[in-house]
């Protein structure tokens, strides 16, 4: 009686580790797939952080809206020379974080410029 508990023991022990092993080669396969998956959403990420190089101001002006609306509307309430200034960042770097930093930055200094017109 022990006997049949021990060879059936080590036929479920066998079918175990071949069960484990092929789904192990599934999980390979699996990987390279989510991996190939992986690297075509980073590709795609590293092109939406970037607006279309080398637009012209209307253009630009258009994408920006289109992209990234909040910063669109900051753009719109700043007078023309810090427009010319965002659009000017954006020709040596179209990267969104830098050209929204940016944004920000400017409305900043407008926010001042007001408050000091202001107290005049």
């Amino acid at each position: 009686m022990f006997r049949k508990i021990i060879v059936e023991t080590r036929a479920i022990a066998t079918l175990g580790l071949l069960a484990l092993l092929s789904t192990n080669t599934a999980f390979a396969v699996s990987d390279s797939y989510l991996d190939s998956l992986d690297s075509e959403a980073e590709a795609l990420t590293e092109s939406r952080q970037k607006l279309t190089p080398d637009l012209d101001q209307q253009a630009f002006v258009e994408e920006l809206s289109n992209a990234l609306p909040e910063s669109y509307e900051l753009y719109t309430q700043l007078d023309e020379s810090r427009r010319e200034r965002i659009y000017h960042k954006y020709l040596s770097d179209n990267h969104i974080e830098e050209i929204k930093r940016y944004i920000d930055k400017q409305m900043e200094f407008h926010k001042i410029h007001l408050q000091r017109a202001k107290s005049q």
